[in-house]
């Protein structure tokens, strides 16, 4: 079921950046867990909800990873993120519901609260116990303006720049999903860990 009608088409806006160093450099999206490419997996999960997707990239060869996807260019390399979403939603100039593209074992039922939200906030992100997830969240044009202006400013942590935001936070989750539900792939450890999450019984994927 697609989210209400909105002024614009909403975007899912899929976040293809970083170096992947502690993972010796590679497309770290583009690696498989149980067969299936993750960007595919985070595709997956953006299609019933949103009528565009982007990957949002510097790297070339980005337009081949995704079929059906359109790039937006990454203006800002290195600047974490949150510049990448900047560059999501100047592109888009709409809504931008953004998952990062390590992010294996989100689901599509892990997105809907976050556009049924009330208007008004800049931002709707999940709050865990570990604090506020930005890389799994819906922006507003109106974000656009305070994300610059910390770029500008040289700051880069995601979740101090979306505190400058005005942000709705949600904390209950969907039936089904769990904090595994926002796990990332950052280090070969993860990656190890979440080969073992997608092969045993109550695996996030199992709901797919």
């Amino acid at each position: 079921m697609r989210a209400a009608v909105r002024r614009s088409p909403l975007v899912g806006a899929i976040l293809a950046g970083g170096a992947a160093r502690r993972l010796g450099g590679v497309a770290k999206g583009l690696i498989e867990i149980d067969g299936v490419r993750m960007i595919e997996r985070v595709a997956r999960a953006l299609r019933p909800v949103t009528e565009r997707i982007v990957v949002v990239s510097s790297i070339e060869g980005a337009g081949d990873w995704l079929a059906g996807a359109d790039v937006v260019t990454d203006e800002q390399p290195g600047s974490g993120p949150m510049g990448g979403i900047a560059s999501a939603l100047r592109a888009t100039g709409g809504d931008v519901l953004v998952v990062a593209w390590d992010s294996n074992f989100v689901r599509t039922a892990l997105l809907v609260p976050l556009l049924t939200a009330e208007i008004g906030n800049d931002a709707v992100v999940w709050r865990l116990p570990s604090g506020i997830e930005p890389l799994i969240a819906l922006y507003r044009q109106s974000a656009l303006p305070t994300i610059d202006a910390a770029l500008a400013r040289g700051e880069r942590r995601a979740r101090d720049i979306v505190s400058l935001l005005r942000v709705r936070t949600l904390t209950e989750l969907p039936v089904g999903c769990s904090v595994e539900s926002f796990f990332s792939v950052n280090t070969p450890d993860d990656l190890a860990r979440a080969q073992l999450l997608a092969a045993g019984e109550g695996s996030p994927l199992a709901a797919h």
